[in-house]
């Protein structure tokens, strides 16, 4: 479960940033190529230069191998599946530098102009001199000579590994990576532990993400790319060539048991939902609105609270679900076709007064709007600072909310979309006891101090944090958006959800 606010903060939130290129500086440089996979290059100086190489490097930090500014980023790290050969060439093509890891740096010499060489002048003719007999020599013999055995350079002991991968949008749906798919920039990938903690968060850049230097055992890739409209995974584990399939399951989650010196890859496809595609059926949404002001309406500005929501089943008496929310959150929840019950728990000094009833299918024909990305954008942005006497809509909105029991069940079809349900807090009023009269006895009696039934209630629900007060200046968290969240949260929600 997420917070509605994120829903609607990532339909609002669109930005791009455009890094101007910087041009090279002429100077001299030179580089160094260590390691053993990854490997490293280290430049000195100053410059651009680009990268080539027939084996394929996959680059941390997300460089591409291109218009690498030495002074921005004088180490780079890369990976390859064979001790690979690189090329570095200066941007102005003056200087390039052939490195082979494991061997000594080469550098190529520039091309210049051929120059005219003069022929050497004639010498002399000598005559040659009158013959001289031999000299026969005793041969010598020489004793072999023993070279010492050179020592290896001995290879550091790999006590890491690294996981990698290439997140892309998979246009026809089918697992496979296809040259003409394309890599997606900006993708949250997450690494997480085997107790599903996240370890490291990066994002990827032209589709490529690295964690690097991670300790061997298990853990778990996930990636999250709701936030930018790309709401299902490809299938698992398609074709026959792993270099170019996606690897999360159902659940957006590979599993990895890395081992020290691994390079495992792990890629994900990933593709949207046609705007038209609004297919949503059996969807339960429920939040809280305490009451300050006693007029039994949620309220523009009143608060949410704590509280914990359970699912019953109405025909079995079966509990289905339970989930503790906490303060501006919400339960959002898909159901089998059935007739439910929801029941709300909430803190001591508060009580739980009726449930506020909307089907689905009656908001969004009221409201009557195309759900498209620019309908529900425009709508939220032109929404998102109204206040309360601005927003005339408003009450027209909440007309739609029918007040009922807190015992009233609803019931799904196939065929609806589901319930928004709004639970009504009150402030427990407190109940004095009444004082036990005097008895005529010689024994003087002494009235029970007053309690209230609030203090001794107990309740199945407890929270560390403070209560909140009546009249504080809280958003609800549909309201905070007046109409908003009811086609722009719940639209973003419905469509996480499908």
């Amino acid at each position: 479960m997420r917070k509605i606010g994120m829903y609607i903060l990532a339909c609002l939130l669109v930005f791009g940033v455009i890094t101007p290129a910087q041009a090279e500086t002429a100077s001299t440089w030179d580089v160094k190529g260590t390691g053993t996979n990854p490997y490293t290059l280290t430049f000195t100086g100053e410059g651009v230069v680009n990268l080539e190489s027939e084996t394929e490097l996959v680059f941390a930090d997300g460089l591409t191998g291109q218009a690498i500014d030495m002074t921005k980023t004088p180490t780079v790290t890369f990976t390859a599946e064979t001790a690979p050969i690189v090329k570095i060439i200066s941007e102005d093509q003056t200087k390039t530098v052939l490195i082979e890891f494991g061997r000594e740096v080469k550098e190529e010499p520039t091309l210049e102009e051929p120059v005219t060489a003069e022929p050497p002048a004639e010498e002399p003719i000598k005559e040659d001199p009158p013959a001289e007999e031999p000299v026969k020599e005793e041969p010598v013999k020489e004793e072999p000579v023993k070279e010492e055995p050179k020592p290896e350079t001995e290879q550091p002991v790999a006590t890491t590994g690294t996981i990698n991968g290439i997140i892309w949008y998979d246009e026809n749906e089918d697992g496979i990576r296809q040259e003409k798919e394309t890599r997606i920039n900006d993708v949250p990938v997450y690494l997480l532990n085997k107790e599903y903690d996240v370890v490291e968060e990066v994002y990827t850049k032209d589709g490529l993400y690295t964690f690097t230097d991670i300790k061997p055992g298990t853990y778990y890739v996930e990636v999250y790319g709701m936030d930018i409209g790309y709401y299902y995974t490809s299938p698992k584990h398609q074709g026959t060539d792993p270099t170019i399939d996606s690897d999360l399951d159902d659940e957006d989650l590979a599993r990895v048991k890395l081992k020290a010196g691994d390079i495992v890859q792990i890629d994900a496809g990933l593709y949207g939902q046609d705007e038209e595609e609004m297919d949503f059926a059996n969807l339960l949404l429920v939040t809280n609105f305490l009451d300050a002001n006693e007029d039994k309406i949620p309220g523009y500005s009143e608060q949410t609270i704590p509280a914990t929501y359970t699912v019953t089943d109405a025909i079995t008496g079966k509990d289905v679900y339970t989930e503790k929310i906490g303060k501006d959150d919400a339960l959002m929840i898909e159901m089998t076709p059935g007739t439910y019950t929801i029941k709300t728990e909430v803190a001591a000094g508060y009580t739980v007064e009726a449930m506020h009833h909307v089907s689905l299918d009656d908001l969004m024909d009221s409201l009557d709007l195309g759900l498209t990305k620019a309908n529900v954008k425009a709508l939220a942005v032109g929404m998102a600072g109204e206040e309360e006497e601005e927003f005339p809509e408003y009450d027209e909105f909440l007309k739609l909310f029918k007040r009922k029991a807190t015992t009233d069940s609803v019931t799904l079809t196939e065929d609806t979309m589901g319930y928004f349900l709004v639970a009504e807090i009150a402030k427990a009023k407190p109940i004095v006891e009444p004082k036990p009269k005097p008895t005529q006895t010689s024994v003087k009696t002494v009235a029970a101090p007053e309690t209230s039934v609030a203090d001794q209630k107990a309740t199945n629900t407890t929270s560390n944090e403070r209560l909140p007060q009546a009249g504080e200046d809280e958003p609800f968290p549909y309201a905070a958006t007046g109409a908003g969240l009811a086609v722009v949260g719940l639209w973003l929600l419905l469509r996480r959800a499908g």
